[in-house]
C-alpha cells in the first residue's frame, strides 16, 4: 500500500558556518586564559560567524547561531587580551614596586 499522494519536502540545510563560527566563539571564551588558543579561535570564529550572517541572509538559516557566535568570539577575544594586559602590567607594576620598597629600605640604613 502505496500513497501517491504524499510529497517528499526536500531536507532543510544548516549552516555550517554559523555552527562552527559559534562552537570556536565558545572554545574562545572558555579557555580566554589560553591567550595563544583563544585569540586564534576568536577570530576564526569572528570571520566565520560574519561569513555566516551572509550566508543567513540568502538562505535564512543560522542566523541565531551566527549573531551568537560574533558575540561570543568578541567577548573570547576581548577577555583573553584583557586578561594578558592585566597580567603584563601587574608584573611590571610588582617589579617597580619591589625595587622602590628596596631603595627605600636601602636609603634607611646607615650601615649600607
Amino acid at each position: 500500500m502505496t500513497n501517491a499522494n504524499v510529497q517528499m519536502q526536500p531536507a532543510r540545510q544548516g549552516n555550517g558556518l554559523a555552527v562552527a563560527g559559534m562552537i570556536l566563539g565558545i572554545v574562545s571564551l572558555v579557555l580566554f586564559w589560553f591567550v595563544f588558543v583563544s585569540v586564534p579561535c576568536g577570530l576564526v570564529g569572528l570571520v566565520l560567524s560574519i561569513l555566516a550572517m551572509g550566508r543567513a541572509k540568502k538562505t535564512h538559516t543560522g542566523k541565531g547561531m551566527a549573531v551568537a557566535g560574533l558575540v561570543l568570539s568578541i567577548l573570547g577575544v576581548v577577555a583573553s587580551v584583557g586578561l594578558f594586559l592585566v597580567i603584563w602590567f601587574w608584573r611590571d607594576m610588582s617589579t617597580s614596586l619591589a625595587d622602590s620598597w628596596r631603595s627605600i629600605r636601602d636609603s634607611g640604613d646607615p650601615n649600607r
